[in-house]
Order: C-alpha cells, then structure tokens, then sequence
C-alpha cells in the first residue's frame, strides 16, 4: 500500500483532521503534502513544456541553418568564380596551343612565293622556296584557270624559272593567255612534309590539291627535273595540251629560313 489516511488530533478544542501520507521511493511515508509531485500530477504542464521546449529546439535549428547558408552564399560566389576564371584560363591555353600549332604547320609553307611577269620582262614564271625542305608536286595555275605551270620538286633554298619567251612553235591561243595573265593572282600548289597547301588572293590554306592530271604532269617533270606549260579544258580541267619548258635554276637564295 502507497498511501494511508490517517486522522490527527490537534488538541483540546481543535477539529480532527485527515491527514493523506504518501510512501516515497526510498519506502518512508510523508505527509501528501510534501511528497515530491510525479508526472501524472504535473499532467497537462509537463507537455505543454516538452512541446515548447521542441519548439525553441526547432527554432534554433532553423536558426543555425539559415546561418549556414549565409555563410556558404560567399564560398559559393568564390567557387563559380574561380571556375570561370580556370574555364577561360583552359580556353586561354587551348588558342595558344592551336595557334602555336597552326604557327608550326605553316613555318615551310610561309616561305614559299612564285612571280610572274608579262612579256615585256620576257614572260617569265617562276617559284621560290625560301624555307629548309625541299617542296614536291608545285603546280602554279593562273586566274582562269586554262593554262598551268608544273615544276614538280623545289629544293630547299632555291627557286626555279621558266622563260616563255623562249619556247618554239608554242600554239598561238597559249602564248597570247600566257601575255595576258600576269599569274599574280592564280593558285601556287604545292606539297611539304606537314602536308599540301595552296596559296592564291586568299591567302594560305592548307589542305588543297590540284588536279590528278596536274599532279601527275607534276611528278613525272619532277623526275626529268624540268618545268611544262599545259592547258587545261575550262569545264574538266583536263590537260589538253603540255609542253616543255627550258627552266633556270639558282641556289642558294639569300634569307632563306632556318629549321
């Protein structure tokens, strides 16, 4: 038994009192009065303070969120800007390597020009290789394309010519657009160990070829070390006509460039 009731006596003229004793935890029996209060007797109290205490918890969790994100707001702006910066630093290398390229693939075939003059100088049409290696399959075609000039291989540091003023019994319908045409604005193509090229009006462009006609004629003179004038149909670019030209050659040339 937990609990008695016990009636006391106060004295002569006092009323009798019922007096409740609770056994505590350690077995003793108090007065109900000053046993200590259980969780039943705190009832609606104890979880209107569980609750707010689950409140204010909450409270200063949102609290230490909203911290943490203000806080990770100025690392989040450094990480995206240090990214962008190495994304264009990666671009930055990525053009400086191509053009380095680019630079590297060109360093022969910038060295390389033809000239052209009309009668007066006498026709003459020659290549000029200013770089250090040899160039192969060097076909010079002029603005119309109708008429073409192959000088299959150019040595390094050398240029050869050919002297139309000096040609026999050439048909008259070559010689007169051979007068007309200064070549200046034809097609130079040629090949050199970083692969074919074409130089014109605009510029260098890598990558272009002549005709299969024309690169045969080119190769077949270059063994007979010698240049030809052909003809060339205006629709197919076919070699009608080929005829060989006397050819001078000189060696060294002066600002050649080095390897």
């Amino acid at each position: 038994m937990d609990t008695l009731a016990l009636h006391q006596y106060g004295g002569v003229g006092s009323p009798i009192m019922k007096v409740r004793w609770i056994r505590t935890r350690n077995g003793l029996f108090v007065p109900a009065s000053a046993a200590p209060r259980t969780d039943s007797q705190e009832g609606g109290n104890t979880v209107q303070r569980r609750a707010l205490r689950e409140m204010q918890g909450e409270y200063f969790q949102g609290l230490a969120a909203l911290l943490l994100l203000a806080l990770s707001i100025p690392g989040l702006m450094i990480s995206c800007t240090g990214l962008m910066d190495q994304r264009r630093m990666n671009r930055n290398e990525r053009d400086a390597y191509a053009q380095d390229r680019e630079r590297d693939q060109r360093r022969y075939a910038s060295q390389i020009g033809w000239l052209g003059r009309k009668r007066e100088a006498p026709v003459a049409i020659g290549v000029e290789n200013r770089s250090s290696v040899a160039i192969r399959d060097v076909v010079l075609v002029n603005d119309v394309r109708t008429h073409a000039v192959v000088f299959g291989t150019v040595s390094a540091c050398s240029s050869i010519a050919a002297d139309l003023s000096l040609l026999q019994n050439v048909p008259p319908d070559a010689i007169q657009l051979v007068d007309e045409h200064s070549w200046v604005a034809g097609n130079l193509y040629f090949r050199d160990p970083t692969g074919a090229w074409s130089r014109g009006q605009d510029g260098l462009e890598t990558g272009a070829t002549p005709t299969v006609d024309l690169l045969h004629f080119a190769r077949v003179f270059s063994v007979m070390h010698s240049a030809a004038l052909v003809t060339l149909d205006v629709h197919s670019a076919v070699v009608r006509r080929c005829i060989s030209l006397p050819t001078t050659f000189q060696s060294p040339l002066v600002n050649c460039a080095r390897e």
